[in-house]
């Protein structure tokens, strides 16, 4: 087997412009840009020397080690938590602060990660992505894994936004589909520009695959080797197959889905050693599915009110499978409330807020039979586990309204106070027809006014 190129240089460099910059000195391949995340935590900061020193996250996520003579003055030190939109990000991405500042000695950067976070997937795949001012993110050029700390580690002489993402992804074109139908999965270097050429493109995924494409890949459909009639099969094309197969679905609903789809990737040289690694998806086959969306919004305010116009928003979503005897749900996605304002925000309780919409669990689903022999008016009724609604609590920090002769309004409070805290978070319970089309299943109040909730439900035919 021909050797495969390590892996601290299989992102072979996409980026072409800038090269004086050290941030790209740093870092190779071009990715392409997102909107920068929104604050997720509160930060952390201490005042360095000339002497150096460190600073950890305060959830322990990411740490900072400055060495002496990095600082050439006494300088504020900063970690932010944010969202991470890295592509294929993992956990929160981190903004240091004072942003852009040049360091005259490396700067290590120590993400720790958890078998959680790495979801069954080797940490080895794993990478460090910095964003630029433009939003483009760019993989640290050489980074050091340590399996037993599970620490990956980077170093860099500016500071900006940075998260863990995964080098290697296993991409389906589509995440659910029928029975009986058919889907192609990729497996690549993650996402690059659009600006990088297909060469480029070519050399960064061969670093991976090895030149000759000798290094062998296993597939497995939940375990079964190819899949067989039963889970689905895996069917592999001679032209794309070192990058990419077709997965075909089972005639018949498997019993576990969605189907787990493996593959294994050996004598993949990565940090002077070969080893297997392997990468992961899942694909939700389907037959008789129905989805539902929720969304809640709240207005408030006014231009001439601390803070002005306040809009709250809120949604959520999940599937429900009819495909089997005992119906299922399925893809519940509870999604952070959203608050919008004139004020700068920091969410203190981003693990625990669970906003208007969110699905802690389903005590019961009940499907009433269609009164006609083949009908469509089967009865759906489902009973979710009731939580108590807790609104996200925010430190806040409002320029004053027009005309206002004081300085910036500033402190800690939950939006939603009174009636609204005591309120279970929804959905509490809903009813539906088992049909075609779409269904409005509950609203209250209306779109655009100062409080609308609206749950539909929606039969899921061909992607």
């Amino acid at each position: 087997m021909k050797k495969i190129i390590v892996f601290s240089f299989l992102l072979i460099s996409l980026f072409t412009h800038g090269q004086d910059d050290q941030r790209k000195k740093d870092s190779m391949a071009l990715f392409a840009p997102t909107a920068k995340g929104k604050p997720d935590g509160e930060p952390v900061s201490r005042m360095m020397s000339k002497d150096g020193g460190s600073l950890i996250s305060p959830d322990k996520k990411v740490e900072l080690i400055i060495p002496p003579g990095a600082l050439s003055s006494e300088t504020m030190i900063s970690i932010q938590p944010s969202v991470n939109l890295a592509t294929a990000g993992v956990g929160k991405a981190y903004s240091f602060e004072p942003s852009g500042i040049q360091f005259q000695q490396p700067v290590q950067m120590i993400f720790h990660y958890t078998d959680k976070d790495m979801d069954g997937d080797s940490p080895q795949l794993m990478a460090i992505s910095m964003q630029d001012e433009k939003g483009s993110w760019y993989r640290l050029r050489n980074i050091k894994l340590d399996t037993l700390a599970k620490t990956i580690t980077g170093t860099t002489r500016h500071f900006s936004l940075y998260a863990m993402s995964w080098g290697i992804v296993l991409n389906p074109r589509l995440t659910r589909i029928k029975v009986s139908r058919q889907v192609e999965v990729e497996l690549y270097v993650a996402p690059a520009s659009e600006y990088a050429d297909e060469a480029d493109r070519f050399h960064a995924v061969a670093a991976v695959f090895d030149y000759q494409y000798q290094n062998p890949r296993n597939w497995s459909v939940n375990s079964v080797p190819d899949g067989d009639a039963a889970v689905g099969k895996i069917i592999k094309s001679s032209v794309r197959e070192v990058t990419s197969v077709i997965y075909k679905a089972p005639e018949k609903i498997p019993d576990v889905n969605p189907v787990q789809i493996v593959v294994e990737i050996k004598g993949v040289e990565i940090f002077d050693r070969f080893v297997t690694v392997t990468k992961k998806c899942t694909i939700l086959v389907y037959d008789d599915l129905y989805e539902v969306n929720m969304i809640a919004t709240m207005k408030a305010g006014d231009k001439s009110s601390w803070g002005g116009k306040k809009t709250y928003y809120d949604e959520g979503s999940f599937m429900v499978s009819l495909d089997t005897k005992t119906p299922t749900i399925l893809d519940i996605k509870n999604k952070l409330e959203i608050l919008t304002d004139n004020c700068k925000k920091t969410i203190l309780n981003p693990g625990t807020n669970t906003g208007m919409i969110h699905i802690t669990g389903v005590k019961g689903i009940k499907v009433t039979p269609a009164e006609s022999p083949g009908g469509w008016e089967r009865v759906v009724e489902i009973a979710f586990i009731m939580r108590k609604a807790e609104f996200s609590m925010v430190k806040y920090d409002c320029p004053p309204p027009p005309g206002y002769i004081h300085g910036n309004a500033s402190g800690t409070n939950i939006p939603g106070l009174g009636l609204l805290q005591s309120i279970p978070a929804q959905p509490v319970f809903i009813k539906f027809m088992a049909k075609e089309g779409e269904q409005i299943i509950y609203q209250q109040g209306k779109e655009g006014g100062e409080l609308f909730v609206k749950f539909t439900v929606k039969q899921i035919k061909e992607d």
